[in-house]
């Protein structure tokens, strides 16, 4: 039974949305199987349940449920588009994940450690099966203190990064933000390039000494690569998916799964790192969401521990209501991840989202007006100003299409 059970409640596409929640999983109970196959012998809108699975990133699982479950009752036209989807998600995880390892040994070689996390190691450590999970980049945590020097490397290697900076420009977007991407327009792959999990400014992000704690090692054939441990990716797991509002049906499944193949997880030090760095809200509104909507049964003292936060349940009902409505919440020319700011435990963490959000420079900032390093400081008042001219411009053009 499902703790603090709530029916899910959807404007539209009922059949079709509850057909899409119930494939969210590798191995599904014989409830969940028996309404799989119930829901795809419905008179459905396939178009809209192909679009949304693939929006939400669970096509994989979706093919691979109807195919074990009920596959004579899916539409043949259907069938040749989940299976060319299946593919070619197959097919680029695999190279993906090449990369990977092949990025990841010439890290090794220049004596930089590196730790990978989402992507391949996820999918391989939570769902058993590269093919099962979607994901389009690499990500790869190192030190602050090697970023240049992997940056270089990834240069080398034919890897354009997003932002050209110099030594100095760098060095300030080590304090300002945690990752660079890199991209490789030859093999079409992304590499983000981490040196911190969570901006630092927060104070649920984890201190470095955490994060690098206990890693385990994932196997990829011959090649074993190193992640986080299982409790600090559960930790990730929640804090990103609140970051975005709990708005894809993919990272809720990344956690069930994680859940359900990690039964033996340390609780207590869960517990204790979410007290001391205040992302518990967050934690126990992922669990609820995967226990309510995945059928993820958890262990009775954390059932307890939800149970004691009346506003969980607001805020759960607040995602499913949002999570297949496209509903976002703007204010101006600013995205609000509205939820995300509710499951903070501190007035500072808010005060940082907005400070980072509206007025933290950019190198977009720094491209416009190049600065000394003793004038950085009015970098921000010019990129609140940049974003207000911005937001007005754009009232303007939406007044005149009216």
């Amino acid at each position: 039974m499902s703790l603090l059970f709530r029916p899910l409640n959807f404007s539209s596409k009922k059949q079709e949305l509850e057909l899409i929640i119930s494939c969210a999983g590798v191995n599904l109970s014989t409830e969940r199987a028996a309404k799989v196959s119930k829901l795809a012998a419905a008179n459905l809108d396939w178009d809209y349940v192909l679009a949304t699975a693939e929006e939400h990133g669970v096509m994989p699982l979706l093919y691979w449920q109807l195919k074990h479950l009920s596959p004579a009752t899916v539409p043949s036209s259907v069938w040749q588009k989940l299976s060319q989807a299946f593919d070619g998600n197959a097919y680029r995880n695999i190279a993906l994940t090449a990369e990977l390892a092949r990025i990841e040994r010439l890290f090794t070689t220049h004596n930089i450690p590196c730790l990978a996390f989402k992507g391949a190691v996820l999918a391989q450590l939570a769902y058993g099966n590269l093919a099962l999970r979607q994901f389009v980049d690499l990500d790869l945590l190192i030190p602050p203190s090697a970023v240049s020097q992997a940056s270089e490397i990834l240069k080398q290697e034919g890897y354009k990064p997003q932002f050209q900076l110099t030594e100095r420009q760098q060095q300030k977007y080590l304090t300002l933000r945690c990752e660079h991407a890199f991209w490789q327009e030859e093999k079409q792959i992304s590499v983000d390039l981490h040196w911190a999990i969570l901006p630092q400014h927060f104070s649920f992000s984890p201190e470095t000494q955490l994060i690098w704690d206990n890693p385990q090692q994932v196997s990829f054939g011959k090649s074993k690569i190193a992640t986080l441990s299982a409790e600090n990716m559960l930790l990730f797991l929640c804090s990103h998916s609140a970051k975005h509002d709990w708005s894809h049906l993919c990272w809720l499944c990344d956690i069930a799964q994680l859940l359900e193949t990690n039964p033996n997880l340390d609780w207590e030090l869960i517990a204790a790192r979410t007290g001391k760095i205040g992302t518990r809200r967050m934690l126990h509104l992922s669990l609820y969401l995967v226990n309510n909507l995945l059928d993820v049964t958890l262990p009775a003292a954390i059932e307890k521990q939800i149970s004691s936060d009346p506003k969980i349940i607001s805020l759960a009902i607040q995602v499913q209501q949002g999570m297949f409505d496209n509903y976002s919440s703007w204010i101006g020319s600013f995205p609000v991840a509205k939820i995300y700011l509710q499951t903070m435990e501190s007035w500072r963490d808010w005060l940082w989202y907005w400070v980072d959000a509206i007025m933290t420079p950019t190198p977009l900032e720094w491209k416009i007006l190049p600065l000394p390093n003793w004038l950085f400081p009015l970098y921000y008042p010019l990129r609140l100003g940049r974003l207000i001219l911005k937001s007005s411009w754009q009232v303007t053009i939406n007044q005149k299409s009216q």
